[in-house]
């Protein structure tokens, strides 16, 4: 299971989105949009999303914290997100559907998610597809029966929108998800979801559904393709575009370019071409400028866990030894003299430069990194950020932020260090970055003792080229001083040896 696929993807066309909602469908294939933008109606930065991606973050979440399925931590999620802007890209809310606000507010006063839905005739929005993604990976994993999805989704969707219409188009989707999950084409895909048996709607619901179910959506003209709030116009403009498109950047080009609902269009587009194209044929300035990618990796990274086994305990991941010698290269000089696919630069919070490594890479990289680092707004310590390498000798710069030592109200800063390295292979991988330098992360400045940050760095690198499968072929760890290369190559000379001691007794 590899969820990230599909969440990123609908990330990425949230965010594609947000700033082109309510713009007409005219004026937008005059000058189509390819690229991420910002401002729009909501006035927001460029790789914001909006409340798809939240809602879908916070069910992903409840479903780690539960392990499984509670209808009421989910709504409870929910309501942190409604109330105090839990699950954002950049700590505001925004941009809430009447229907969803209604109910979570119900939700509140009342504490029954069973009850809180509307099952009005006009509460039939889209809000509700935005985020059943989680739901189709959760159904897939557990090998769920079509009868047995059919209820899922009936108590998920029933928490904010309760109408059968509403009810079945959340189905629809799910099921389409979990034919593409299965491997199956998304042509294939598309017949099995028409062939299903829908006995347990109205007949009115599936007349709704008409052109989804029985005449073949993918077959009309563009001019036929609505793009209201309606959850039955934003499902066919979905799959419209699905099934007209041959890569994921197209289909985000083709969703958000329709128009009007364009930021739920879009997510929903993209969580599906996702996981039909990969992540690696994602448009890479799209990653980049994707708000708080490395939190919603991670959360990604623990819900592929808590999917895959049975029980609370996750499975232990395969340890090979031998090779650690040719993935570890420890070395002392200058990091911007090596050539490899990313540095890592030991950045402070704002991102534009400092003294030292950060000095360094971006006076290697010339002045196309600091503008590039403007438009990101900063990076919260212990996070992770990327951008090209322009003038340098890498590909990509991933920047990430370690604790200040001697800031006493920093609490675990050994926890956060570790979590730069997480971050930062994260990012490596993500971008197929196959050899990657890291400097002495929180050295320096920053006061990290040389024993404790030479430890982190050493132990990480350990444990990353050990893995069967690591993600990674090469580390190299620069050190700036002697004293800093001889620590270092003594402590991972001692850790081998360690290793080798215990094999042979």
């Amino acid at each position: 299971m590899n969820s990230r696929d599909g969440i990123i993807g609908l990330a990425i066309g949230d965010a594609m989105g947000v700033p082109l909602k309510f713009m007409e469908r005219e004026k937008l294939l005059e000058n189509p949009v390819t690229e991420m933008t910002d401002g729009g109606i909501f006035n927001k930065e460029k790789g914001v999303w909006s409340d798809s991606t939240s809602l879908t973050l916070a069910t992903i979440e409840s479903i780690i914290h539960c392990f499984g399925i509670s209808i009421t931590d989910m709504g409870n999620k929910f309501v942190s997100w409604m109330l105090n802007s839990e699950y954002t890209a950049t700590g505001e809310r925004f941009d809430i559907g009447r229907t969803t606000m209604m109910a979570l507010s119900r939700f509140q006063k009342e504490g029954q998610p069973f009850d809180s839905g509307s099952v009005a005739e006009d509460s039939n929005g889209n809000d509700i597809l935005g985020r059943m993604l989680p739901i189709a990976y959760y159904a897939y994993a557990s090998n769920l029966q079509q009868s047995e999805v059919y209820s899922l989704v009936k108590k998920v969707a029933g928490v904010t929108h309760a109408h059968e219409l509403s009810i079945l188009g959340a189905y629809i989707y799910v099921m389409f998800t979990i034919k593409l999950l299965e491997g199956k084409s998304k042509f294939d895909s598309y017949k099995e979801i028409q062939k299903m048996g829908y006995s347990q709607f109205s007949r009115g619901s599936l007349e709704m559904y008409n052109r989804i179910l029985k005449k073949g959506i993918n077959t009309f003209d563009l001019d036929d393709i609505r793009t209201s709030g309606y959850i039955v116009d934003s499902l066919e403009a979905v799959l419209w575009v699905i099934l007209n498109t041959d890569s994921f950047n197209q289909a985000i080009i083709g969703a958000i370019n329709l128009g009007n609902e364009t930021d739920r269009i879009g997510a929903c587009t993209g969580g599906l071409a996702g996981i039909i194209y990969g992540l690696k044929e994602m448009n890479v300035e799209w990653r980049i400028d994707l708000r708080r990618y490395t939190y919603i990796r991670a959360l990604c990274g623990q819900f592929d866990k808590s999917l895959s086994s049975s029980s609370k305990k996750f499975e232990k991941e395969e340890v090979v030894y031998g090779k650690e010698e040719q993935k570890i290269k420890i070395i002392q000089g200058d990091i911007t003299r090596l050539i490899v696919d990313a540095y890592v630069n030991s950045a402070n919070n704002s991102l534009l430069g400092g003294s030292g490594v950060d000095g360094a890479i971006h006076k290697a990289s010339g002045p196309e990194l600091v503008d590039k680092c403007k438009e990101l707004s900063g990076c919260e310590t212990g996070e992770a950020k990327i951008t090209r390498g322009y003038e340098s000798k890498a590909k990509f710069i991933i920047h990430t932020v370690a604790p200040k030592w001697y800031d006493d109200s920093i609490d675990d800063r050994e926890a956060l260090l570790k979590k730069c390295y997480e971050n930062s292979i994260i990012m490596a991988n993500d971008f197929n970055c196959k050899r990657i330098a890291f400097p002495c992360l929180g050295m320096g400045v920053y006061g990290c003792p040389l024993e404790v940050g030479a430890r982190i760095a050493v132990d990480f690198a350990l444990k990353e080229v050990r893995k069967k499968y690591p993600l990674v072929e090469v580390i190299y760890l620069v050190c700036y001083s002697k004293e800093e290369y001889e620590f270092y190559t003594s402590y991972l000379r001692e850790k081998i040896d360690e290793k080798k001691d215990a094999e042979e007794n």
